[in-house]
């Protein structure tokens, strides 16, 4: 199986649900974990996660019975003041305005900064998403992830 343009599609749809808060948070099979599903024909998203203020989280997309791509990821709330509803609105809008493998993406809001640095494409990547609120870091994530035994 090959990586297509519809994986894409798909991955965009499932992170976008995940971040606008439309995927029900149920417990996950391991002790103390926590998971998302997102499921469209014979594609499924699954993000399993740990942690709230400190996080460390996996997310993987199937296609049929074949794991095809994921992303693995940790990070930090460092304060208090993290806007939760302007982080997840800015890594939607990042993940359509970011064309892998373009590096950079900045956004800003009364006084809130979203940063984006991302390197590689959707086969093989990793990156570092930031937050600060009227210029103190809020937030830190660093991720990396890309496709899955494909030929």
């Amino acid at each position: 199986m090959h990586f297509e343009a519809d994986h894409r599609i798909f991955i965009r749809q499932a992170i976008e649900n995940k971040h606008l808060g439309k995927l029900e948070i149920v417990p996950g099979d391991c002790p103390g974990s926590k998971k998302m599903e997102f499921t469209s024909g014979t594609m499924r998203y699954e993000n399993v996660f740990y942690g709230v203020k400190d996080f460390f989280g996996t997310e993987t997309v199937w296609d049929g019975d074949e794991a095809v791509w994921g992303r693995n990821y940790i990070g930090q709330v460092l304060k208090d003041e993290l806007d939760a509803d302007f982080l997840h609105k800015m890594c939607v809008m990042a993940l359509y305005d970011t064309q892998m493998p373009k590096a950079i993406y900045k956004a800003t809001n009364d006084g809130k900064e979203y940063k984006r640095n991302i390197h590689g494409g959707w086969t093989f990547f990793r990156g570092h998403d930031v937050v600060y609120n009227r210029g103190f870091q809020v937030y830190d994530c660093y991720y990396q992830g890309g496709t899955i035994g494909l030929d």
